[in-house]
Parts: structure tokens; sequence; C-alpha cells
């Protein structure tokens, strides 16, 4: 379902005297909707603002509050309602996020007495900022967002909304629930999730942004379930309906999912451009995890593009590492860009240092793919000092665990010709990034056929 336009019949009747609350309200919501032609719409029904040239952009700007609060005469208690559950959401937020606490203490502190949408709507925001953090804490707080939202029809709650207002927020709590549940790498329960949020959906307003969420967070689960080509195409209707909606921070988001995707196809310079771009879209306020995130993604992709110079110069003024401070596994990560770099520009011990501590890392907290990954980058960079009985314990170990993994015959192959290269002595840093760039990809793209 698309977002409905507001016509100039529905304009008379909002106008018009008699017209029920709730069909007036299903009508103010697309109005107040992220729309453009909706919102210019909305401007018809008043009189132009004097001395205002500035474009109207919701929900900030004093010229479209002037526009809004005109536009609630008819409805004079909404626009009171909405901001006061925007405050009681922010003072929520603002009373819980300092001290860390688990979801349980959370919902403890949630008080009743709070608008019912503002409950569910902090809990929402509070579920996705655990996404790189805590992937069962933001399950468990959307399906408490879930909660509220479910038992809105037919309460004395619920009664505050229309139920327009009622579906959408239903829609959007089963979509984030439906995300929690793919970080939590529970597909079904996701596909189930979704389904419910593709229910309520066509019983709401239609706003494109609920929309490219839900395409979104799907586009997400078929990127897990290495259904490439589907993920694509979604993030392409989910960037087009961003851009329209005028929202380029979300755009940019879209188009993090699409280069990430160009990178493990292996097109490293289309993958480079799209990044390039995507970070430059991106709001770095409204979400410094999500701007560190791609700026990590930009920076492995430039280097695996051979652009090491620009890399390193950018990872210096990147701010990556305060980034991840309390991301044990994304350090690791950043880490290894910092390894990587290092072996690119010749500087073999910092580069060893570096592989080192990330290949421990990784192994200690039982992420064996990558810490195999690392083991054979660590051995490459062995092998330049002549170092040869540490290389072969190094690669020995590598195979032993891609075996042991059962990842693929593909997979083993390729561990395999490197392995026996640095045994022969004939190995090369080509041949050692040809293999890792290979198993990268092979761990997204099983399809995959070592050539080499």
């Amino acid at each position: 379902m698309t977002h409905v336009h507001v016509t100039d019949e529905d304009l008379r009747r909002f106008a018009a005297k008699g017209l029920e609350l709730a069909h007036r309200q299903h009508i103010l919501v697309r109005l107040l909707s992220q729309c453009p032609e909706c919102r210019e719409m909305a401007s018809r029904l008043v009189e132009p603002l004097p001395n205002t040239k500035a474009p109207l952009v919701f929900p900030a700007e004093a010229a479209y509050e002037g526009v809004i609060a005109r536009l609630f005469g008819a409805v004079p208690s909404l626009l009171a309602r909405m901001r006061a559950e925007n405050a009681a959401r922010e003072g929520f937020l603002a009373l819980v996020r300092p001290l860390d606490l688990s979801c349980e203490e959370i919902l403890d502190r949630l008080d009743d007495t709070l608008p019912a949408r503002a409950r569910a709507d902090a809990l929402l925001t509070l579920s996705f900022e655990q996404r790189a953090r805590n992937p069962g804490k933001m399950l468990a707080l959307a399906v408490a967002a879930q909660g509220i939202a479910g038992s809105l029809p037919g309460s004395a709650a619920g009664e505050e909304y229309a139920p327009t207002e009622i579906a959408d927020l239903q829609a959007r709590v089963w979509g984030e629930q439906a995300n929690a549940y793919r970080v939590s790498e529970d597909h079904a329960a996701a596909e189930h999730a979704l389904t419910q949020a593709a229910l309520a959906r066509p019983k709401g307003s239609g706003d494109p942004l609920i929309v490219a969420r839900l395409l979104d967070v799907e586009a997400s689960l078929r990127t897990d379930q290495r259904r490439f080509e589907e993920a694509d195409r979604l993030l392409h209707l989910v960037q087009g309906l961003y851009q329209r909606a005028g929202e380029i921070h979300l755009a940019g988001r879209a188009r993090i999912s699409r280069g990430i995707g160009l990178h493990y196809d292996g097109r490293y310079p289309e993958a480079v451009a799209m990044l390039r771009e995507a970070v430059g879209l991106l709001d770095p306020d409204r979400d410094p995890q999500l701007l560190a995130i791609a700026r990590q993604h930009f920076l492995f992709s430039l280097t695996a593009n051979g652009e090491l110079a620009e890399a390193a110069e950018l990872y210096l003024r990147s701010g990556l590492r305060e980034a991840f401070a309390g991301e044990p596994l994304n350090r690791l990560k950043v880490r290894w860009l910092e390894a990587r770099l290092n072996a690119g520009l010749g500087k073999v011990r910092r580069a060893e240092k570096a592989f080192a501590e990330v290949h421990g890392g990784f192994l200690a907290a039982g992420v064996d793919y990558e810490g195999a990954l690392v083991g054979l980058e660590y051995a490459g960079v062995l092998f330049e000092q002549g170092r040869f009985d540490e290389v072969e314990a190094r690669a020995g170990e590598a195979l032993e665990t891609f075996e042991r993994l059962a990842i693929g015959a593909e997979a083993v192959k390729a561990v395999r010709a490197l392995r026996n290269a640095f045994v022969a002595r004939r190995a090369t840093q080509a041949l050692v990034r040809e293999v890792v760039q290979f198993l990268e990809r092979f761990d997204r793209r099983p399809h995959l056929r070592f050539r080499g």
C-alpha cells in the first residue's frame, strides 16, 4: 500500500462542519505526513504566512508550526496531545538513557500515566539503540512496545487515538519487533512479525515513511537469508521512498546497505562510490552510531580497492575508536582495519601487532570465522619476515577451523591453496589478499567458486 495523497475533496470535507472526528483525523494524519504534495495541500487551507520564504519542514520549523496550528483549529486538542506525547517521550528517554538499565528496570520506570504512544515510541527508540550492543535487550524492548500497541483497540487509552493512528503504531512496532528478531537470528519469528505489520499497515494512514521502514527491515532480513537480489530491489525502493519524502538521512542509510552488498559482490570501485555518497547524506547528530558504521564500511571498501593512502588519511580523522568504545566486536573490526592499512603501507611490525591482537580477540569472543580470516592475514605478515614455522602454524590453524566449521568445500579449497603456497614458500601478498577477500565474500555468497 502506498501513501494516499490528500485531494481537493478531502480539503472540502476537512473544512466542512459535521465531519466525524475519526474521518477528520484520518485526513489530518495525511496532511501532517512527510509527503511534499500533501504538505502543499495543507498550506492551501490557510492564507500564506507573512514574511515567510523558508520551505516548510515538519515538524520543527516555526513557519510550518504556524500552518499546522491553524489546521488544528478544527481539532484543537490534537496538536496539544502530540506535543505532550513528544515531550513525555523525550523526558523519559533523558531519564533512563544515562543509567544503562536492564529491560526490566526500564519497564519499572515507565510510568503508566504517560500516553500510550509516547511509551511505545520510547521503547522502540531504546530498542533500536541496542542493535549493536545487546540483541536480547533490543528484542525485549520491542516486544514490550508491541504489547502496548496491541492493547490499544477497545481500551480507554485507545480512545485517545483515531483507528488509523493505532494501526500506524501497530505496524511500526511489529516492524521493529521483526528487526529485533532478525538481529537475534530468529528468521522465522521475524517473518511472522513482518506479516503482522503487513496486516496492520493497510488500516493506517498510508504514511510513506512507515512503508519505507517496513521494506527496509524486510531488505535486511533478505540479506541475512542470503537472498541478495531481492534485498537490493527492496533497498532501491526504500531509497526512492525516503528521497521522495525528503528523508535524505534515511535514504543514505539505504545506500549504505546497498554499498555493503556491492562490497560483498567484489565490486569494490562501485562500493566505494556508493558508500562515499551515502556517508555524505547522513546527519551526524541524528544517528552517530550509523555514521560510524558507514565510515567503517567505507574505509574497508577503500582498502579493498587499493586506495590505501586515502583510507589511512580518512581513518585518522574518523573517530572510529571513540565511536565504538562500548562495542568490543566493532572495536576489533576497527583494529583489523588498522592492521590491513599498516600491512598495505609496508608497516610490517605494526601490522603484525594489530593482527595478533585481533586474531586473539575474535577467537576469545567465539567469532571463529573472522578469527581464521585474520589468522591468514597474520600469517601473510609473518611470511614477509621469513618466520616460516609460525606461518605454517597460523595457516594450519585456519585450515582446521574452516574444516571444523563445515562452511563449504570451496572455502576449504581456498584456504588449503594458500596454506600449500605458504609451505612451498611461494605465497605472495596478492594471493593472501585474493584468498581472504574470497572468504569474506563466500561467507555471504556461498555459491562462489574459488578459481585461484
